[in-house]
């Protein structure tokens, strides 16, 4: 079962009543291809699968509008005004954190809802990506601190966030790590090979084209002389960086410039079969600003380890800790090119190790990283005996 964004998708689930009935909202960006999108949606559906009823509120999916700070600031209260109509008749109000939710938190928890916060990062983080708002950061954290402490429980996406949420004054104490998930009927090994992907070996990056994902770094390790002779290196996506790495994949631009190959966005299908093809997954994330200080764990390293790729990781708090844990790739020190055109190229030579780890990354899949062990999780959370006396402002 899914559901469209911008619309309400009221679905009776099995057992009816056996599990909370709850109300899904994010009020970011959720265009397609968009992690937002991925989360919210397939999260929504793991919980519906789990006996859970859901209704999914969020802006309509109708392309980016990240220049337009008015269309966005409207699409915000817009969404907040239809979920605020569809309390009614739920246990739960679960808010993708944002601090400009805090109205839409108080009035549930006035009518005596359970609100959960799911916390994808600190508010610092906001001024990396929307630097139009930093004049606004003392009210924006405010907002977003008020409603931690007002939370019945949350849900922090790795578990230094988990730490750092549990040394803010007055915050619940109900705090719990509910990673990123996969869906891994979708992402999986063997699958179609995409008719572009290239038929020799090739490692692949796939996401947003942004500086802290170290496209530098990694169009640096593509062109060093330890990088095997014969691997491609596919890139997927589009964002801020994109001239670079168009740049690096035109004709003349590098001496190896024609193994360096960009295709734009892929719906999700596309994707996984160009992932499910690769001989190594790049996550290299860089800790920017402090993005990384309270650890990482993206969505395309869970999709590449459920298809049964290798990855290669920078070594950053979570992402890290879980592929050493699991044994499903190689970890490489942060901005260091010629560390991971070495790495790649151990690869590339042991074709078996490759195998191996490949194996590795799809067990650890389908063991923990699933949209219904993520669902299951949650569940856990949510007490349907524990209900807050409704208050008034």
């Amino acid at each position: 079962m899914t559901s469209s964004l911008g619309v309400t998708a009221r679905e009776v689930v099995a057992r009816p009543g056996s599990k909370p009935r709850l109300l899904s909202v994010s009020v970011e960006e959720v265009t397609l291809g968009s992690a937002a999108r991925t989360h919210v949606l397939e999260l929504a559906a793991a919980l519906r699968r789990q006996g859970a009823f859901v209704e999914v509120a969020a802006p309509p999916d109708n392309g980016p509008v990240r220049r337009n700070i008015a269309l966005r600031l409207w699409r915000i209260a817009a969404t907040m005004r239809r979920a605020a109509k569809q309390l009614s008749g739920h246990d739960i109000l679960y808010l993708r954190a944002h601090p400009l939710l805090w109205p839409l938190a108080r009035l549930a928890k006035a009518r005596g809802l359970q609100v959960i916060q799911e916390v994808n990062g600190r508010e610092a983080d906001i001024f990396v990506t929307h630097r139009w708002a930093r004049p606004l950061a003392s009210l924006l954290i405010s907002l977003q601190r008020a409603q931690y402490r007002d939370a019945t429980a949350i849900a922090a996406v790795t578990q230094g966030l988990v730490e750092w949420l549990r040394s803010l004054p007055g915050t619940s104490k109900q705090i719990g790590c509910v990673a990123n998930g996969v869906n891994i009927d979708l992402f999986s090994p063997g699958l179609p090979r995409h008719p572009d992907s290239p038929m020799t070996p090739y490692v692949i990056f796939f996401g947003g084209f942004h500086p802290w994902h170290g496209i530098e770094t990694m169009l640096a390790a593509a062109r060093h002389p330890v990088w095997p002779q014969g691997v491609k290196f596919v890139l997927v996506g589009d964002g801020p960086e994109a001239s670079l790495v168009d740049a690096a994949a035109g004709a003349g631009a590098f001496p190896v410039s024609d193994r360096i190959i960009r295709f734009g966005h892929r719906d999700q299908q596309t994707l996984a079969g160009i992932i499910s093809h690769a001989m190594v997954s790049l996550v290299i994330i860089e800790n920017s600003h402090g993005k990384a200080e309270t650890g990482l764990a993206p969505l395309k390293l869970f999709e590449s380890l459920a298809c049964g790729v290798p990855v290669i990781v920078s070594d950053q708090p979570g992402m890290g800790d879980l592929v050493r844990k699991a044994g499903c790739g190689l970890i490489v020190p942060e901005r260091d090119p010629a560390a991971l055109a070495q790495a790649v190229a151990e690869l590339a030579a042991d074709s078996a190790r490759v195998a191996a780890l490949g194996r590795a990354a799809r067990e650890e899949a389908l063991v923990r990283c699933s949209w219904d062990a993520r669902a299951l999780e949650l569940l856990s959370m949510f007490d349907r005996n524990h209900r807050p006396t409704p208050t008034s402002f």
